[in-house]
């Protein structure tokens, strides 16, 4: 299986990201086994995330939140490919 990492941003959606995350976490674990959950606690701390996971080799990257919270993944992605 792959090495799993999920970025969850539980402000995003007024606070309701961290209250589905909460009910879809079991059924991810199902699927995708035993995954790494770091959670976000401040704006640009999702591209911050993104490069630390990146550059310990995580295969899979995936982001719970919003739009602002995918952009900073992609951005802390492509900074960890370019260093």
């Amino acid at each position: 299986m792959r090495d799993v990492a999920i970025i969850v941003n539980p402000r995003s959606a007024g606070g309701k990201t961290a209250r589905r995350w909460n009910r879809l976490r079991p059924a991810v674990e199902e699927r995708l086994g035993k995954v790494e959950v770091r959670f976000t606690e401040a704006p640009g701390h999702a591209a911050e995330l993104a490069r630390e996971l990146a550059r310990r080799g995580h295969s899979l990257i995936v982001g719970v939140g919003g739009d602002g919270t995918y952009n900073e993944i992609a951005n802390g992605l492509l900074e960890a490919e370019a260093a």
